[in-house]
């Protein structure tokens, strides 16, 4: 785990009997991280065929979304999540697999 000036942190795990790994940030809100910016770096972190991803998932909710957004890949074993507080990111990750 790295913590930041701020509070935020990046948890980053590996499991090298299964090949999986998972990262997970944690942002304060002094953050200006949009939910857009996330989206964006999952997006280029993807193989040209996104995973199958439905990349819409991850903006549900609104302006203003509360929760826990999550998509899986149909293609690709991953998983990605976005938590929101009030419209504001306050953490997002995810989990591959081999």
């Amino acid at each position: 785990m790295v913590t930041f000036a701020g509070g935020s942190t990046l948890t980053v795990s590996s499991y090298p009997s299964s090949d999986a790994a998972a990262q997970e940030a944690v942002v304060t809100g002094s953050t200006a991280i949009t939910r857009e910016d996330v989206i964006k770096a999952f997006k280029q972190d993807q193989p040209p065929d996104g995973c199958g991803v439905d990349w819409s998932q991850l903006s549900a909710g609104g302006p203003n979304a509360t929760g826990d957004f999550k998509v899986s890949g149909t293609t690709c074993t991953t998983d990605l999540h976005i938590k929101m507080q009030n419209g504001k990111v306050v953490g997002f990750g995810f989990d591959v697999a081999a």
